[in-house]
Parts: C-alpha cells; structure tokens; sequence
C-alpha cells in the first residue's frame, strides 16, 4: 500500500474583526495589511510543496489568503465556509458573556442565545448572509466531515491537501478527523494565518503538527503605506533558548482564558468591581517581591513571584479590554504588540530597520546614547520634543535612593552638573544628613553600584543580626 499523503490546513490572514476578537461567521471582511504580510509569509513557507488538491472557503479573506499565499486556482469549497454565528455575529465572547451573566463560548454554549446582533448593516455578506439563529455545533462538524469524506481519497492514494478556511471550522474539522468531540474544538488555539498538518499515524488519523505561525510581524504598519515591517525572526535551531511555542501560546491563552472568566459575569466578585486605580498598589507590592526573590537566589520562589506580576498585567489589560478602543480601551494583544514594537525600534543594533540596515555600536555605552536619541526622537513624533525633561519617566513613587540614583544617573548622562560632591564632610543637621545621603548615592552612582540594593543588602544583614541575637535571648 502506497504511503499516505498529508492535509494542510490554514487560517486565513488577520481582519480588522479578528484583531479585535469579534465572531466573523457570514460577514465578508477583507485582510487587514498585516493579514495581507501573513499571508505572503504562509505562502513562503510553503513554497516548494505541491500538492494534488487545493481547497478555499468562498469567504473574501480565505480566498484572498489562498491568492496571496501562491494558491490564486485554489477551487471553492462552500462546506468550508466558517460557521454561521447568528444572533452573535460581531460580538466578542466577552460581551455574549456580559449579556448572557455568565460565562460563554460558542462551541460550549452554542450561537443560539438571548443577545443583541453584533451585526453591523452595510458590511458585506457571503451567500444568505447571516441568519438569526446560526449554526448548530453539530452543522459544522457535519459540514467538516463532508470534506473530509471528499479529502481523504487522495490522501489515502498518497496525495497532499492543502486547505484555506476559518478558525472555528477549522478547529471542529480537526476534533472530526480526530474522531473526538467537536466541543474539544474549544482547546485547540488556531492563529491568523497559522497552519497545521493532518496525516496518518499507523494508519489511524493522527494530528501531526498544529498551530505553526508565520513569521513574526511588526504590526505597527506606517500610516501613509500601511506596509508591515517583517521582523528578524531565528529559527528555532537558531535560538540560545529554544522556545516551546505550543505550550507558550496554550499556557498564555491559558491564563488569559482564567482571567476573562473571574471578570465576567458569575465570576469572582472581588475581581469584578477592581479598577486601575484600586489594583496599583498590588503591582507595586508584587514587583518588589519579584526583586526579592531575585536576590535571594530561589528561583523557585522568583518563578511564583513573576506570575504574579504577570497577573497584574493580565488584570489591567483585562480592565482596559471593557472599554471601547474609541475611549482608549485595549487589550492584551495590543499591549505585547507595543512593546514588541518598542523593542525592536529600541535595538536598532540587533534589528534591521524597514531597508534591512543594523546600527553598528561597539559597547553599552553606545548603546545608552543610541537609547537616549531613539526616546528624544519618539518625543519629537508625539509632539513633546522641547518641553519634555530627561526626568520623565521616573516614577515619584520608586523608594527616595533609587529616585534619587535615577534623577543623578540621567542628570549626569545629559551633562546636566547637580547634586552635591561625593566627597563633601559629613555635617550634624537633618538637611545637612539629607545632603550627605545623596552624596552617598552619588558616589555610587559614580562607581556604578546599585545603592538601593547595596542597602537592602546591609538591611538583610540586620535583620539577621537581630533575629541572630532574638534566638539567643529565647535559648537562654
């Protein structure tokens, strides 16, 4: 028996309604020109492979990612079309979950529920367009099979498939060649413009790859052009660190997933009524224990206390997701892209600009006058080039010797002469004290030493000393 081919299967490239996480079932949208880079990027990976059938769903943005990805012939195939979400076309889980009073998703709770439309009138529509009751689970999952009942000849003569469709189709089409539940669909991350391989195993349907991103993208497109700047992205051979990118993106959606359910509806109560303002002084608190443990060398107990950071920004990014993008409400995914972007405009040195140039620095040095030039020129874009201080930035509420480190420290890289001499004789008076410990931190400063930490460290000293002493006066 000839050995059998494999299944393809591709996402297609971002819309304006994916990025925003809004069920797009019927509504025709295009690619936005991230989705467009996405899907010339799929296409390179591909390129090279051909394959005996090429399957599109007749929706403008699978089609258009077929095209863009070298598969322009690629034949329509209506069953592969997404799933008709009904009453909650255009709604975002969050707010099907807000309505509803508690938590939901489409493939565990179904599209037929008590909610408004999210669809919007005068957006195109494929076919029928959307109908008021949507698809059952089961629709779709019949729907899948019936390709697979078209696919699985030519895989089963050796043949290769390639297929372009939707997120939700395509996740229960993966759950019915597994022969599982298509509810499992909801566990299974399926990114823009991502593909997965389905084959055989021992002869049995197996899943052999899945979720395989393209190439990492700058998603800060320029307003004139709306070109997408593609990012210098290692193999994973490549990398010092490899990266388990499957459980990486399962974890984070994980967490995520975990955070959007306290906040909803029939959640947790203490969760729900938190704001930006009430949750700041756990950050605080949380980043300081994130330092300590750093310094203490448990790297256990600095792995809890990072998640618990993170749990911050999950929390505020969640708060901010309530909010309508027009009253600068965001998401996580908006806050991980701007600081994706920030770095990357940050290290010049490390990667290519849009013309694929790398700045040529030699040491750290330059590397902070190349910082301070990049953070000066993003001043002048937002307009504050002029009436900005090298001081913005550092919080007032940072511990009195690291403030005053970090006022000294950027005084002293913009040549600005302040603060006392290092060297001045100590005096008896409380501002005379108050000037002698800044000279401290300015000696510090100056020989390159930390003097918050090098004092935590004599305070931990103490505290030892005086537990030390406490244990002996119990003893005796």
């Amino acid at each position: 028996m000839s050995e059998s081919g494999v299944l393809v299967v591709v996402r297609h490239g971002e819309t304006e309604w994916s990025r925003l996480g809004r069920h797009t079932g019927l509504t025709d949208l295009p690619l936005t020109p991230l989705g467009e880079e996405q899907a010339r990027l799929t296409g390179r990976a591909l390129a090279g492979r051909s394959f005996d059938l090429v399957l599109t769903s007749p929706l403008r943005r699978a089609l258009d990612t077929a095209a863009l990805a070298g598969h322009p012939d690629a034949a329509v195939e209506t069953d592969l079309v997404e799933w008709d979400y009904g009453p909650v076309e255009g709604l975002t889980r969050a707010e099907v979950s807000r309505e509803l009073g508690h938590p939901w998703t489409a493939v565990e709770g179904g599209v037929r529920v008590p909610v408004r439309s999210g669809t919007q009138p005068g957006l195109p529509q494929w076919g029928p367009g959307v109908s008021d009751e949507g698809e059952l689970v089961g629709d779709v999952a019949a729907r899948a099979a019936r390709v697979i009942g078209r696919v699985t000849p030519v895989l089963r003569s050796g043949g290769d498939v390639l297929l372009f469709a939707h997120g939700h189709l395509l996740r229960i089409f993966a759950c019915v060649w597994l022969g599982i539940a298509p509810e499992v669909a909801e566990r299974l991350a399926f990114g823009t413009a991502s593909r997965s391989v389905l084959g055989f195993e021992r002869d049995r349907e197996a899943l052999l790859q899945w979720n395989i991103a393209p190439e990492t993208l700058d998603p800060a497109a320029t307003p004139d052009t709306g070109r997408v700047a593609v990012t210098d992205r290692r193999s994973p051979a490549d990398r010092r660190l490899p990266v388990d990118e499957a459980r990486l993106t399962a974890a984070l959606l994980d967490v995520v997933g975990l955070m959007d359910t306290l906040r909803s509806p029939g959640g947790c109560p203490w969760d729900a009524e938190q704001t930006h303002a009430s949750l700041a002084p756990y950050a605080i608190e949380e980043a300081h224990e994130v330092a300590e443990a750093a310094e203490s060398g448990d790297l256990g107990a600095l792995r809890e206390e990072l998640g618990d950071l993170l749990l911050q920004v999950l929390f505020h990014a969640r708060v901010a997701a309530e909010r309508p993008e027009a009253e600068g409400g965001f998401a996580l995914t908006q806050v991980a892209e701007g600081l994706a972007a920030k770095l990357r405009r940050r290290h010049p040195h490390v990667f290519p600009d849009a013309s694929g140039v790398v700045t040529e620095i030699d040491d750290a040095d330059g590397v902070n006058r190349q910082w301070d030039r990049i953070k000066e020129t993003e001043k002048a874009t937002r307009g504050t080039a002029g009436t900005a201080s090298v001081l913005d930035g550092i919080p007032e509420s940072l511990p009195a010797l690291m403030r005053a480190q970090k006022v000294l420290c950027r005084a002293r890289r913009a040549d600005i002469a302040v603060g006392p001499d290092p060297d001045a004789p100590p005096t008896d008076d409380e501002a005379d004290l108050g000037a002698d410990l800044l000279a401290l931190v300015a000696r510090a400063d100056a020989l390159g030493i930390d003097a918050e930490a090098a004092l935590r460290r004599q305070v931990r000293s103490l505290v030892a000393q005086v537990r030390a002493a406490e244990s002996d006066a119990f003893t005796d």
